[in-house]
């Protein structure tokens, strides 16, 4: 629409695509449909890794205020903690040494194992494989840059990178029902560790 000296001119157009392009609506609508559905599991892959992240700061923070003893009051250890972890820290560091806690070494090795799969471990990545998140970035990519629909191994990588979500999903889940519970259930009858829900991709 174009306004000028009193006038209004208005045409209507349609936007279609490159004539160049071989690809019918239909493929392109193919290609539509799974960089959503790769959006949605890129997005529970990083969900996971910031849960992964923060419940290894809380463990971490832990870790330091038993270090510290008994004499750590539960005003310093709720200091110390962050979101969540403390209160009942000081206690358990009365019965029982940070370094020879059984569920805490354990929560914190199963949460950096988990890590490891979902993410490249160094800066240089030349250096170190792709894990679970570079990989969905990497099929993105592949799906969405070329105007085509996406070919029948990217849909087949595309159902494998769920599985593996969802199976790291479940994995994060034991964690926490596991050795995080333990924790927990010994730190008073106030969760001291902050877990939060899960989002399963499977079912999205």
């Amino acid at each position: 629409m174009i306004k000028a000296a009193g006038k209004v001119l208005s045409k209507t157009v349609r936007v279609g695509s490159d004539p160049r392009v071989k690809a019918s609506e239909a493929d392109l609508e193919a290609q539509l449909n799974a960089a959503l559905e790769l959006r949605g599991v890129s997005s529970a892959v990083n969900q996971l890794v910031a849960r992964v992240d923060d419940l290894t700061r809380q463990l971490t923070n832990l870790s330091e205020i038993m270090r510290r003893g008994p004499e750590a009051s539960p005003t310093a250890a709720a200091a110390a903690g962050g979101d969540g972890v403390g209160g009942g820290a000081a206690s358990m560091a009365q019965r029982r040494p940070a370094e020879e806690d059984p569920d805490l070494k354990a929560a914190l090795d199963e949460l950096k194992k988990l890590r490891l799969t979902l993410v490249r471990e160094g800066q240089f990545g030349y250096r170190y494989p792709p894990r679970l998140r570079e990989e969905v970035n990497s099929l993105m990519g592949s799906i969405t840059n070329p105007i085509a629909p996406p070919t029948e191994a990217q849909l087949l990588r595309l159902r494998e990178v769920k599985e593996e979500t969802a199976k790291a999903t479940a994995e994060l889940s034991a964690i926490i029902n596991g050795s995080i519970k333990k924790i927990n259930d010994r730190l008073s009858n106030q969760p001291h560790v902050i877990v939060g829900p899960i989002v399963d991709p499977t079912r999205q």
